[in-house]
């Protein structure tokens, strides 16, 4: 039992570290490439940021930003229940209060929609489940 627990232990911390650095306020989006799209779908800000963002040969990135008083903000990415094409895996608190969730198109197949229209399927899920928990 004392190994089991320990690894335990172990993980719940790595957990509780990883939710703590996404509560850390930061610039938000990054200013190093410029977007593919900046635009609002569903109410909610919508971000795509191409493979140049990862040296010309990474995965599409799509980010939704929620504002400060929905029931999300603030959240890990791990705890909200969207379904995203390979799971959200970004989340970061931004220097204005808001929060922006993300997924990337870096997984064994490729997405089977647009970058575009996959990133509004995120934005109209965050939408419904902000007026479901409100």
């Amino acid at each position: 039992m004392g190994k089991s627990d320990t690894l335990g232990a172990r993980i719940t911390r790595m957990a509780e570290q990883i939710r703590a650095r996404e509560r850390v306020r930061r610039p938000w989006p990054p200013t190093l490439v410029a977007p593919e799209a900046d635009w609002t779908h569903a109410g909610l800000r919508c971000l795509l940021l191409p493979p140049a963002y990862c040296d010309n040969r990474g995965p599409w990135n799509g980010y939704v930003r929620i504002p400060p008083e929905h029931p999300l903000a603030a959240s890990c990415y791990d705890d909200v229940p969207v379904e995203v094409w390979g799971g959200l895996t970004f989340g970061c608190l931004d220097t204005d209060g808001f929060t922006w969730f993300g997924w990337d198109d870096q997984h064994l197949d490729l997405c089977p929609r647009s970058a575009a229209a996959e990133t509004e399927a995120l934005a109209d899920q965050l939408a419904r489940l902000g007026d479901a928990l409100s």
